[in-house]
This record gives C-alpha cells, structure tokens and sequence, in this order.
C-alpha cells in the first residue's frame, strides 16, 4: 500500500477537496497526514478537517503550515465565507511554528509519497530549516490552470511566485497536470465516502452549484 502526505492550500476552488476526497477514500492508499500551507490562523486546515470529518476520517492528522510565501510574503485567506460550501463558524485548526515541518519530515521517515497541491513553500521551508530532507523523499507536485500546457507551462508555474516556492534540487520530484476529471476519481475510488461528504458539501453537486449562481 503506498503511504501519502498531503500538502495543500485547500480552501478556494473545489480541486483539492476532490483530491482529499479521493485520498481519504482510495483502498491502494493510506493517506498518513495532511498539512495545509499559505494558512493564516490554521483556516485551510479547518477546511480540511471538516471534509475528513464528513467523510469519517478523524484518524487523519491536519497540521496548519507556514502562513506565507517566501517571495512575496503574501497572505491568501481561504474562501469560507460562502455558505454553499462550507458552514458557518467553521472552526480553524492553528498549530505552533514548526508542526507542519515535523508532521512532513515524520512522512518522509516512513516512506510516504508527498504530494503538494498548492503553493510547494511547506516543502521550501522543510529543505531550508533541514537541507536534504527532501532526497529521501518521492515528491509529486502539481499545478494547475496552466498556460502554455505541460510541461513548459508547468515549469513557469513552478518558479512563479504566486505558485510556487522552488523546494530545490535536493529531491526525486515528479510534476504531473491531471486531466479534470481525475477529480471523478474521488468517487469511484470509494462511492460510500463520496455520498457521505455529497449532503454536506453543495461543491460536490457541480451542476447544482452552476445553478445557484
């Protein structure tokens, strides 16, 4: 079974609630932690906590992470003030300087495949504060909404940095622009868990979403 840490900046658009979806629910997975990066107050992580809740997954950790970019110093909250998707007062999840990191590294020492699916300054700050952590690791990275299409789109959202904080060169990374509906995935990977987090969540109804608009 292959091990998975999720890294993500969930929160904003539907892609990465999908892929959590189907990471939490995938029988050849086992999906060991979840860090959220570009997460002012722990707000992403409450995100994901509230998705993993609906799905039954409470033995998933979710540890904030850095709160923002190492270029720019930007800040992005998450959009949790739309009803549609997510409850009122949903609870954030803040967590002490350096947890993320340790959550990561512990990953790596067993063996897990990272994957990071939003900004990559989690994994920056890993290679930064502990050089080299990141040539023990598999790291997939993904990007999205590129432009040209892979793989030099995929290089420009790389080094660009609203996207990306380069990680380095020290790891085994692996860049991969999946096709839209590998989101699909989320629900034949274990039907069960996607009728369950479908009544709670109106972002995985897409066609009733384009209604309400």
């Amino acid at each position: 079974m292959v091990l998975i840490h999720l890294d993500t900046d969930i929160g904003g658009d539907p892609d990465d609630a999908c892929a959590l979806a189907m990471l939490a629910g995938w029988r050849d997975a086992e999906l060991v932690a979840v860090t959220t990066t570009i997460d002012p107050g722990g707000l992403r992580a409450g995100c994901a906590a509230h998705l993993l809740r609906l799905a039954g997954r409470t033995d998933i950790p979710v540890i904030a992470g850095v709160v923002k970019s190492l270029t720019r110093g930007e800040t992005l909250a998450p959009a949790t003030d739309d009803p549609r998707y997510w409850p009122p007062g949903l609870p954030a999840r803040p967590a002490l300087p350096g947890d993320a990191l340790n959550a990561l590294h512990h990953s790596i020492e067993r063996g897990a495949t990272v994957v990071a699916i939003g900004p990559y300054t989690n994994l920056a700050v890993l290679e930064l504060m502990r050089p080299g952590a990141l040539a023990r690791a598999t790291v997939v990275v993904m990007g999205g909404w590129v432009d040209p299409p892979v793989p030099d789109g995929l290089e420009r959202a790389m080094g660009h940095p609203s996207r990306a904080d380069s990680p380095g060169q020290g790891g085994r990374p692996h860049t991969g622009h999946p096709p839209c509906d590998a989101s699909g995935a989320a629900s034949r990977a274990r039907p069960g868990a996607a009728a369950r987090l479908r009544p709670a969540w109106p972002a995985s109804r897409p066609a009733e979403r384009g209604k309400s608009r």
